[in-house]
């Protein structure tokens, strides 16, 4: 995951896990970053075999990642991007509903599988966005996906260094206990209701601006203020 990470963080990750496996792998590019151009170029210079990238659009950066020999699989959140992705000569899609965790668009799954998957055919199109067994992932498959992406059920693994207390709360949490926040600037995120997003919600709601409601109300849970 590059995050909002510059190129030399990301470099060095990437150096990290070669030094690790010889196994293929990917690097989620997110392209709200403000190091996105930078980062982007790594992942050519680096050779990396799979990008991924979400909350965005990707397609400026499509055609240098092709020529690199790089499957790109963008995350897409309407009708409109994907037929870009698609027409960009993108490897794969997954169309990811409001359900997921993280950032997220305006769309449910289903109105995705609805609207998406009759016009997209020649690129595989997978699915995400609330689906957590093998019940949704039969869904998916019968509305014509060529597969799922699941993130938020492996919070819960051995594996995932989440702290034990958010996998705790994550158990605990009933269907109604997620919320998205953000979404009157245009930055979704759907996470577990708590003390931080009724502080945040209400900033939103009165209408603070988007240094107060969006930024310097998570200074307390950062390890370093923002300047």
């Amino acid at each position: 995951a590059a995050m909002n990470a510059d190129a030399n963080w990301l470099r060095d990750q990437i150096h990290e896990l070669r030094a690790k496996t010889d196994k293929p792998f990917g690097v989620n590019v997110m392209l709200m970053s403000p190091f996105v151009d930078e980062v982007a170029q790594v992942v050519i210079d680096e050779q990396v075999p799979v990008v991924v990238t979400g909350a965005g659009n990707p397609t400026k950066y499509m055609k240098a990642w092709g020529d690199a020999g790089i499957k790109v699989i963008p995350v897409v959140p309407n009708v409109k991007l994907a037929k870009r992705i698609e027409a960009a000569g993108a490897d794969a899609m997954v169309i990811e509903g409001m359900e997921a965790g993280g950032h997220i668009g305006k769309q449910t799954t289903m109105a995705l599988m609805e609207n998406v998957l009759p016009q997209i055919k020649s690129v595989p199109v997978l699915v995400a966005g609330g689906i957590s067994d093998g019940r949704a992932l039969a869904a998916a498959l019968l509305m014509g996906a060529a597969g799922v992406q699941m993130g938020s059920r492996f919070l819960l693994t051995e594996e995932c260094p989440a702290n034990p207390a958010a996998k705790e709360a994550i158990v605990k949490a009933t269907d109604t206990d997620s919320v998205a926040t953000g979404y009157s600037r245009n930055l979704g995120v759907r996470c577990l209701a708590n003390a931080f997003t009724d502080a945040y919600t209400a900033r939103e709601i009165a209408g603070a601006p988007k240094e107060l409601s969006l930024i310097h109300i998570s200074e307390p849970t950062r390890p370093e203020p923002i300047s």
